[in-house]
């Protein structure tokens, strides 16, 4: 139940924090999507999907980062379907990896991409679509703060369902995300996103 109850709270809280777009359904928050400025999206040079995403398109992520923010901690976000589909096939094609390593990953540490790591999240894009970021970069501790006003509690009551043997267990928290460095339509901010072209 711990467990369980655990994921779900972390589920709503990535929802919130990127892909909130100010309704209720995201606890009326903005996210890390829809506060991006267009300064900081990169569109892949060619094509339109998740397939036809090259090294040089990350790259160009990377290079679009102000430099007050590329620098230590910075990582990857997007959804293991991405990271699995697109990312270990970029890696696997450009060379230089022994069938032992493609076999065996790393799969004990925490996935990483052109040496910074990679967070997965099911709240990110996991189907390619067009004209769609799929992928962001930056420095995240720059970018977005989790405002906790109260911690998760729980309640659990025998009598709600009483008439179908069933207990009831009600987890509730107080938070609050705030994205403040997202860039604008001219500069880019404290993180970037890689878009599949339109």
């Amino acid at each position: 139940l711990v467990t369980r109850a655990a994921y779900e709270i972390a589920l709503q809280e990535d929802q919130e924090a990127i892909n909130g777009d100010g309704t209720a359904t995201y606890g009326n928050e903005m996210g890390l999507l829809s506060s991006l400025g267009t300064g900081g999206i990169v569109d892949q040079a060619t094509g339109n999907t998740f397939d036809a995403i090259v090294l040089s398109d990350f790259t160009s992520a990377m290079s679009l980062l102000p430099a007050q923010h590329n620098r230590g901690g910075t990582s990857w976000l997007c959804s293991s379907a991405f990271y699995y589909d697109v990312m270990v096939r970029v890696l696997a094609a450009a060379g230089g990896n022994t069938m032992v390593v493609l076999e065996t990953g790393a799969a004990d540490q925490m996935p990483s991409f052109l040496g910074r790591p990679v967070h997965l999240t099911p709240a990110m894009p996991q189907t390619t679509a067009v004209d769609q970021v799929s992928c962001l970069y930056g420095k995240f501790d720059d970018a977005i703060i989790l405002g906790d006003r109260q911690a998760v509690s729980i309640g659990i009551s025998a009598d709600r369902y009483f008439d179908e043997d069933v207990t009831a267990v009600r987890l509730t928290e107080r938070i609050d995300w705030n994205v403040h460095e997202s860039g604008d339509a001219s500069d880019a901010g404290a993180y970037v996103g890689l878009s599949t072209g339109s």
